[in-house]
């Protein structure tokens, strides 16, 4: 029998802090790096990380910069 491949990880910005924080701790970490205090946000179980950064004065250009570095770490990691 095979173990099924795990699905690579991969944030594309529509996903929910909270789901974001479930799936790698460490984004918690990288958010803060930006500027977010979003770990510990009470809108993050609603509210998607390309919704809370531009609610939060940033713009596309920094959504696309988190979503990079959350990439880069989730890669780093081992978990794509």
């Amino acid at each position: 029998m095979t173990t099924p491949k795990k699905s690579p990880l991969s944030f594309n910005g529509s996903e929910t802090i909270e789901e974001i924080m479930h799936l790698m701790p460490e984004a918690g970490e990288i958010l803060h790096a930006h500027g977010l205090g979003c770990a510990g946000c009470a809108h993050g179980a609603s509210e998607s990380l390309n919704d809370g950064v531009l609610g939060h004065g940033f713009d596309e250009s920094d959504v696309e910069y988190i979503l990079r570095d959350l990439n880069e770490a989730a890669e780093d990691l081992g978990l794509c």
